[in-house]
């Protein structure tokens, strides 16, 4: 049938249909539909208040749990035994399951409420139920009724350690892979500063800068060894100190730098201990100076022997002279 037919949706044109039914076996024989007199229930019936999820007869855990129906039946069959679906104490949770809390189970992740039995299911027909909070009728799934359908055991050894992230100041974390783990705790600077149940989300938000970790708890209280440790507050410290940092180096720098300039102007500056020759220099220039006294006498001597030689020389060629006017005359007295 469709949802919507002439304006109106399927239920009112039932009712209307029955309504036309009705009217019309009434026009027929009226006494079908309003009869003389009024309807006796038979014997055997009787009404009894019963466990909304057992049937049996209510127990105090299922009446503070709200959870108490009332009906007709026939009496042989009515309800006589006593519900004990129901444990009336704490539970914990691990994602979006629940499960009763062991009496070595740490306080800080119990939360109060009632639990199903897991133990009772079988004596009421839910050996099969794949989810026990399926048999808790209507809105009070929602309530603090929790169905589960089995205990959470002890896997006999302490949680491994966590692995975490930190970003945006809020540290960050997985559900711990061990079924036994029900809850966390974040420690700064080696102090527990919260408590997080497996159930909730699991993030801390940092307050302060300071060294975190997380180790994860189990259902009997063992704690696993701490995660790595992430810093809170680590990039603003550091933006810190490099600034000091920098205001350090560029004092530094700037008495590298007069430093330099002081060594710069003794370089440029006239140094007396240069002016003074060393001896070995000295030396040099007065032998220099000696020989350059000697050298005029050597020069002097020179000259006398040059003179000497060219007036040898004259002589020679004089004797050459006088030689040739010799033999001249000598030809003009053969002449004669």
């Amino acid at each position: 049938m469709q949802g919507t037919y002439n304006g109106l949706e399927y239920n009112k044109r039932n009712m209307y249909y029955w309504a036309d039914l009705i009217n019309a076996a009434y026009k027929v024989d009226p006494k079908l539909i309003d009869p003389d007199k009024r309807f006796e229930m038979p014997g055997g019936i009787v009404s009894r208040s019963f466990c909304g999820v057992s049937g049996l007869l209510p127990s105090s855990s299922c009446q503070k749990a709200g959870l108490v129906k009332s009906d007709l039946f026939i009496a042989k069959y009515a309800p006589s035994r006593a519900d004990d679906s129901f444990i009336d104490g704490q539970y914990v949770s691990v994602g979006s399951k629940r499960y009763a809390a062991l009496p070595q189970t740490p306080g800080e992740f119990k939360s109060g409420g009632f639990m199903l039995n897991p133990d009772s299911f079988a004596d009421i027909g839910l050996r099969y139920v794949i989810d026990p909070g399926s048999v808790i009728p209507g809105a009070e799934k929602s309530g603090n009724v929790v169905g589960a359908t089995a205990k959470l055991n002890d896997n006999g050894k302490a949680p491994d350690p966590l692995s975490i992230t930190i970003s945006n100041d809020k540290i960050t974390w997985g559900l711990h892979h061990e079924g036994d783990v029900v809850g966390y705790r974040v420690y700064k600077d080696g102090k527990k500063v919260s408590s997080i149940n497996a159930g909730e989300n699991l993030v801390y938000k940092v307050g302060s800068g300071g060294s975190y970790y997380v180790t994860a708890v189990d259902i009997v209280g063992k704690e696993s060894a701490p995660s790595q440790h992430v810093e809170s507050g680590a990039k603003k410290t550091s933006s810190k100190e490099d600034s000091t940092k920098n205001k350090d180096d560029r004092g530094k720098d700037k008495i590298v730098n007069e430093v330099k300039k002081t060594d710069s102007k003794e370089e440029n500056a006239p140094d007396k201990n240069t002016d003074k020759q060393p001896e070995k220099d000295i030396q040099q220039e007065k032998e220099t100076e000696t020989d350059k006294e000697k050298d005029p006498v050597q020069d002097k001597d020179q000259n006398k022997e040059n003179t000497d030689k060219e007036i040898q020389g004259n002589d020679k060629d004089q004797g050459t002279v006088n030689d040739q006017e010799q033999e001249t005359d000598k030809a003009e007295e053969g002449e004669e």
